[in-house]
């Protein structure tokens, strides 16, 4: 086109008569092989012919210079004219362009419904029908969200570049009016001297697209198509929805609990069933999907979620199978235990307890142990039902649970049966037991009314020895007694009294507390005697000596006549005797002349922080109880009296 407007201009110059400037363009007067004289024919000028023409212009005269100037201006209107005539048609060319762009991605946007990722039997499409999408985008998957790459912005940005790129290509086509290739028209040399190029820059054609508000209209819904084309895609990822929330959960699984952890049947067969289904749903992603005009691509979103159902079915099969062998062994144990002991036939009084007793026991328990065994089944159902990886000894050990189960079962109703026979037999034996123990109470009770026992001559470390032994053995036969009750109690027979089983433990009992009451006495009296005076204590003295005094009466009353008993009467009647005088001496009232007093009733020194109570027996102050009885009421009269005057002289 260039080339076109500069020969027309030049062929339009020449046959004006003027020659073309060599203004710098790099161009000459034309060539006359290019230039017609006739409408039917080119004439063909000689070098000679030429060369007059030229000197003819450089004597051009005022006049044909000014020719000259009207003429190259409206040359340069002409090319001005060639200048809008192209911008036209490189804005016609850009609009056409961003159209047929946007004609295409609306053609290839239809969509006449939405796959979904969780019913892929329903996504196949009819190709001949279905336009093949235009661009490629993946899904991909995190535990927070789903997401495209590359997503609606990258390709906004890029259909943006490829229209910039059209617009540019149409600006890359420069206005001729300013270009040097036309300056022997647009500044020609009149006079010897160039014109000023006074025609502007010619037509803009970036305004132009600036202010074209169908190019942005269409520009704007090109951008529409591509976000309606996401928007569709984005629907098609609500449905891999349900496996984000797969791929959340089972990221959030703690495997190690649940290969630790005691869990039921429910637990395992919903946990099967669901990985299962997720792992099935999972192989079944349809990897690459067409939505409109957009492929998505899910391939690697199927890569990641692949191992996510199967970690965790993977730690279900592991653990199922060793709490499936784990429950069975136990089960076994407890029902081969059962069928053992109930088959045992006893022979002595405890073994017909024992064997009574478990199968009071075991036959609560049966319930529980069927229930047992239904869970094992359940366990090794779901083992079979999903091909859960077990050892092949697991499996031949689990066929010997019905079969222990059934013979257990049996063993109770034969047990059942023979009962009351056995029982029977029981009573034989415990009476035997019951006639033994008797015996063995009758020896200590011998024992216990030997004639030394109550001799108050007799060593008292050696009777306590003895009576120590008897009331041991007497406790080992109380307890036999109590549990021979219990089993009479446990089969309801006839309970059996065991009078002088009791008779003989209480008389043991006092024997032995008689003893251990004189050997106590001794120590505390001891202590009593040897410490301070001002350290006794009246009031403990006072409750230890009607202690003792008490159990003297109960021994009076539950022994035979001894005479150990009133040799402990003796003691303790001795100190009780002794307790007013203590008393009285112990009084916080007493004063140094009270104090004085007492050592002129006693006709001695006595000093409480330095004597003992061993001090006052030496000096008979016990003969004197009425007269220091005296000197500390006297004491105590006048410690109260002190205290009402001083409360008389405080107020």
């Amino acid at each position: 086109v260039k080339e076109v407007v500069r020969r027309a201009c030049a062929n339009a110059l020449f046959e004006a008569g003027f020659p073309l400037d060599e203004s710098g363009s790099g161009y000459g007067s034309p060539d006359p092989d290019e230039f017609q004289r006739d409408g039917t024919s080119v004439l063909m000028l000689n070098q000679y012919e030429m060369q007059m023409y030229v000197e003819q212009q450089e004597k051009a005269t005022y006049t044909e210079q000014a020719n000259k100037r009207a003429h190259c201006r409206r040359l340069t209107s002409f090319i001005r004219l060639a200048d809008y005539l192209i911008v036209h048609t490189m804005h016609t060319l850009a609009v056409n362009s961003v159209s047929m762009l946007l004609s295409y991605l609306v053609t290839h946007s239809k969509c006449n419904y939405i796959p979904d990722a969780m019913k892929p039997e329903l996504n196949e499409q009819d190709d001949e029908h279905h336009l093949p999408p235009l661009f490629v985008t993946e899904l991909l998957m995190e535990i927070n969200g789903l997401y495209f790459t590359p997503n609606t912005n990258h390709y906004l940005v890029g259909i943006e570049e490829i229209i910039r790129r059209v617009q540019d290509s149409t600006l890359s086509v420069k206005n001729l009016v300013t270009d040097e290739y036309f300056h022997s028209f647009t500044k020609p040399k009149i006079n010897d001297k160039f014109e000023e190029h006074a025609v502007g820059e010619g037509p803009s054609l970036a305004g132009i697209f600036e202010d074209d508000k169908h190019l942005q209209t269409l520009i704007n819904n090109t951008n529409d198509t591509i976000e309606k084309a996401f928007e569709l895609a984005w629907k098609y990822a609500e449905s891999f929805e349900p496996f984000r929330q797969y791929y959340r959960d089972n990221e959030n699984l703690d495997v190690e609990s649940v290969g630790k952890g005691e869990h039921d049947v429910k637990f395992f067969a919903e946990s099967l069933a669901e990985y299962k289904r997720q792992h099935e749903e999972t192989k079944n992603i349809v990897e690459n999907m067409s939505v409109g005009m957009l492929l998505c691509d899910a391939s690697k979103l199927k890569q990641k979620m692949l191992p996510s159902p199967q970690k965790c079915l993977e730690a279900i099969n592991d653990r199922l199978p060793k709490l499936a062998r784990q429950k069975n062994d136990a089960l076994i144990e407890t029902t081969q235990g059962a069928t053992s002991k109930l088959e045992v036939i006893p022979s002595s009084t405890i073994e017909f307890v024992e064997s009574l007793t478990f199968l009071d026991e075991i036959q609560e328990k049966t319930q529980e142990i069927e229930e047992e065994a239904n869970v094992i089944r359940a366990l090794y159902d779901l083992i079979e039902k999903y091909n859960v990886p077990a050892p092949p000894e697991d499996v031949a050990v689990y066929q010997t649970l019905t079969p222990s189960v059934n013979n257990m079962l049996q063993a109770i109703d034969k047990s059942l049966a023979d009962r009351d026979a056995n029982i029977e037999k029981f009573c034989t034996h415990l009476d035997k037991d019951i006639a033994t123990l008797g015996k063995e109470v009758k020896a200590v009770k011998l024992q216990a009314q030997g004639a030394a026992i109550l001799d108050p001559t007799s060593d008292m470390d050696e009777v306590l020895k003895t009576l120590e032994d008897l009331h041991s053995t007497m406790n080992e036969l109380q307890e036999k007694a109590t549990e021979y009750k219990s089993y009479q109690k446990q089969f309801k027979v006839d309970v059996t009294r065991f009078d002088e089983l009791e008779e003989t433990h209480a008389e043991v009992r006092m024997k032995q507390q008689l003893w251990e009451s004189i050997k106590s006495w001794d120590d505390v009296t001891g202590d009593w005697f040897e410490c301070k005076f001002e350290e006794l204590n009246p009031e403990d003295i006072t409750q230890k000596v009607q202690k003792y005094a008490k159990s003297v009466v109960q021994m009076e009353r539950g022994l035979p006549p001894n005479g150990v008993v009133p040799l402990l009467k003796e003691k303790v009647d001795s100190m009780k005797s002794k307790v007013p005088v203590i008393t009285n001496l112990r009084n916080q009232s007493l004063k140094q002349r009270h104090w004085e007093e007492i050592e002129a009733t006693l006709n001695n020194k006595f000093d409480p922080a330095a004597d003992t109570l061993a001090s006052l027996q030496t000096m008979d102050a016990f003969q004197f109880a009425e007269e220091l009885e005296e000197i500390s009421g006297k004491a105590s009269s006048e410690a109260n009296l002190e205290t009402m005057l001083r409360k008389v002289e405080e107020d």
